[in-house]
């Protein structure tokens, strides 16, 4: 008759091998007492691993010489121009661009059609701002009336559709600023969200973005309310720990909750650790015994920025296409964002060995 006891985390598994005889050539497991609980509350020095982005997704737009239509969102504003044009509404049944363009003649430009853009600057530091756009050689392109020229191209962004342009600062101003786009529309010009990067924190109220300063520090909690509602890249967090174990055996840095695709800690002396699954801890003996600083890597997800942006309720059983143009109680024409970052204080658990 054999017992095991033994504890499971979600997702966690334990392989075992049973044998007739104790094999004396394996280390006994080390047992440890209750940890002695340390937090570390914050605010947290932190560096970015990209530019700070700000999604333009809302625009105006008139065909030819009409009237400028409200506001909405970029894809329904695709939607109701083709719609006002007699076109065919992109989706899964489209023909593709590829096939089209190969064996089916150029198409002819259906209407003039123009975009604007709008958002707020309270604050701008440094000159390396850059527009981001798909097909930006589709486009006639304006900054606050003074043109932009697109041809400028500085590479990619995340994906090679998404061509990098410098934004001088000259062409931005306090208060509020438009990126106006014009186009001969035909169904090869796919409407889509520009994106601004640089060296600036967004705040959101409503339906408003405004550049403002980036936060001094990061404190426990959302990164969505500390100017960076967008921000999907890595973000590395400066841990202030004990110098020292303090007569303790083991130190162990634990995350008890955060919103992130996974952590990486850091720390000199030791390798790097990847932090994806429960218990959502590492072992920072060695870095904490010899005083070394624990950089935290967040490695967040794309979700904030792609989207699907409006999506109601925040939380849906799948996402397809249909999530970024839903409709009625389902939309929200404010933004639906997923709190990201570190969302409860890290914890140093300080344990010794029994016995």
């Amino acid at each position: 008759h054999l017992d095991i006891v033994v504890d499971f985390p979600p997702v966690g598994e334990k392989l075992y091998v049973i044998t007739p005889e104790a094999d004396s050539s394996l280390p006994v497991r080390p047992a440890h007492t209750t940890p002695t609980l340390h937090h570390l509350d914050g605010p947290f020095d932190y560096t970015l691993g990209e530019p700070n982005v700000c999604v333009l997704d809302r625009a105006e737009y008139r065909i030819e010489d009409g009237d400028w239509q409200p506001e909405r969102e970029i894809l329904k504003v695709d939607r109701a121009v083709r719609n006002e044009l007699g076109m065919d509404l992109r989706g899964g049944e489209m023909v593709q661009p590829w096939y089209r363009k190969k064996f089916h003649p150029p198409l002819q430009p259906k209407a003039k059609l123009g975009l604007r853009f709008r958002f707020q600057v309270k604050y701008l530091e440094g000159n390396n701002h850059e527009l981001v756009m798909e097909t930006p050689e589709k486009f006639r392109i304006t900054v606050n009336g003074k043109p932009f020229s697109q041809e400028n191209v500085a590479g990619w962004w995340i994906d090679v559709a998404f061509k990098r342009i410098p934004l001088p600062n000259d062409l931005l101003q306090g208060g509020e600023n438009v990126v106006e786009l014009e186009c001969d529309f035909h169904e090869h010009v796919d409407l889509e969200a520009l994106y601004l990067l640089g060296n600036f924190g967004v705040a959101i109220d409503g339906t408003t973005r405004t550049l403002v300063s980036l936060p001094e520090h990061i404190a426990v909690g959302s990164l969505v309310d500390q100017h960076l509602p967008f921000y999907s890249g890595p973000i590395t967090l400066k841990l202030s720990v004990l110098q020292g174990l303090e007569g303790h055996d083991q130190a162990v840095l634990s995350l008890p909750k955060y919103q992130a695709a996974c952590l990486k800690v850091k720390a000199e002396g030791q390798e790097s650790q990847i932090i994806a699954w429960q218990p959502y801890e590492a072992d920072i003996t060695q870095a904490v015994a010899a005083g070394n600083p624990i950089d935290l890597e967040v490695i967040l997800t794309r979700r904030n920025l792609f989207g699907p942006l409006h999506q109601a309720p925040l939380d849906t059983p799948g996402y397809g296409p249909n999530n970024f143009i839903s409709k009625g109680d389902n939309w929200s024409e404010d933004y639906m964002l997923y709190p990201s970052g570190i969302l409860e204080r890290p914890e140093l658990k300080l344990r010794k060995l029994e016995g």
